[in-house]
């Protein structure tokens, strides 16, 4: 009797035992498992940064060490490239040109805690992620666009006899794009709107279209230029060609600190206003125009060559400051008849107005928050050498 009750508790032991086996094989499972959870989402954190920097490091965009960039970023993420602790590895997936998309991996090495005493002494978390950086410059084959979201009505207005446009058109809310049966107007590119379009008597030829913007499925697009009213201050880093400590110290900068009246052949060089600028019957080989005021371009036989600021600016107006709609926001107003332009025109916050001007050409994209381009026979050409402030776009992958 004894020994049967013996092996009965002999047998039991050995069950609570496995029990207790299973259990901590649970709980080891439970709490390593819970750590390395944890841990994958600060890798996958570390990674994704890795493959951000990397890229943004690339041939691409910075033209720096993408690997040491890529490693860096981890280790500011809490993970060193030491063979111990953890494994960093960065590569670019396309060595030929090396442009990328650039990935990285991290791989933590953990030592753990239950599972050790099953013989289990370390376990490995990994995350892995992709990440792209490109650069684009020009200005989006846009001859013209119009950035207001909500100025109705006719963000941008286009009514023209004769009107030619070799480049796109676009307009962040509605279009009015018009012009008359006996003299109808002709577009070189896609014509664009996000809203509401009243376009009669234009026609997109050589393959553009004519189509609203999908901003649900790809958002606004964004807007060219990217110039910056800081950048042509005085007391700002010398401005491309420029060179020198300042721009007010350096060859072919002029300074006006109350508004100016330009007029007459004119020297090479910005041409820098606090407040207003007017130019009046002037002619300029290469010259660019910045003022924090309204410009005016007025009179008869305007003339710019070319711009003089290496990214295509020809006239820069930041009036009013800050983005208005309607009232007090005429920044650029053309008026008279027979101009030739080239270069880019940005109003960034106001109105650009050709409404009083006739029989004009432009070589070069406007750009502004509201345009009105209404007139007669104007001629609008996109020049893909004006490539404003390079945009970059970076993107993880995956």
């Amino acid at each position: 009797m004894r020994r049967f009750i013996d092996s009965e508790v002999g047998a039991t032991a050995v069950f609570v035992a496995a029990l207790m086996m299973l259990f901590l094989s649970i709980l080891a499972w439970a709490i390593d498992g819970g750590l390395a959870y944890d841990e994958r989402r600060d890798t996958q954190s570390a990674a994704d940064m890795a493959a951000l920097a990397a890229a943004f490091a690339g041939p691409d965009c910075e033209n720096q060490d993408w690997q040491a960039a890529g490693a860096e970023a981890a280790e500011e993420n809490g993970f060193v490239n030491d063979g111990v602790t953890a494994n960093v590895t960065v590569t670019n997936l396309a060595p030929s040109p090396g442009f990328g998309p650039f990935h990285a991996r991290v791989e933590s090495i953990q030592n753990t805690f239950f599972a050790s005493a099953l013989g289990t002494g370390t376990s490995t978390v990994a995350s892995e992620a992709t990440a792209s950086c490109v650069k684009k410059s020009g200005l989006g084959d846009y001859a013209v666009f119009a950035a207001a979201t909500n100025c109705p009505p006719n963000e941008l207005k286009i009514n023209a006899s004769g009107m030619t446009i070799d480049g796109g058109v676009h307009s962040n809310d509605d279009l009015l794009l018009t012009a008359q049966a006996a003299n109808p107007g002709y577009v070189d590119g896609d014509i664009t709107w996000v809203d509401n379009a009243n376009i009669s008597n234009v026609t997109a030829i050589n393959g553009g279209s004519a189509y609203q913007w999908d901003v649900a499925a790809n958002g606004y697009p964004p807007t060219p230029g990217g110039w910056d009213i800081d950048d042509y201050r005085p007391t700002a880093g010398p401005v491309p060609p420029l060179s020198g400590p300042n721009n007010q110290g350096s060859a072919g900068y002029y300074y006006y600190p109350s508004g100016a009246t330009l007029s007459g052949p004119l020297a090479d060089g910005i041409y820098f206003a606090e407040g207003d600028l007017v130019l009046q019957a002037f002619s300029a080989n290469a010259a660019t125009f910045v003022a924090t005021g309204q410009i005016e371009i007025k009179g008869v036989a305007n003339v710019l060559t070319s711009p003089f600021d290496s990214t295509g600016l020809g006239v820069f107006s930041d009036f009013p400051g800050v983005p208005k709609c309607t009232g007090l926001d005429l920044a650029i107003n053309w008026s008279g008849s027979s101009h030739t332009w080239s270069g880019a025109q940005y109003a960034p916050n106001g109105l650009i107005d050709m409404s009083g001007a006739s029989n004009s050409s432009v070589n070069g994209s406007i750009i502004a928050y509201r345009i009105d381009l209404s007139g007669a026979n104007i001629a609008i050409t996109y020049d893909n050498s004006f490539t404003g402030v390079p945009v970059t776009s970076l993107r993880l992958e995956k």
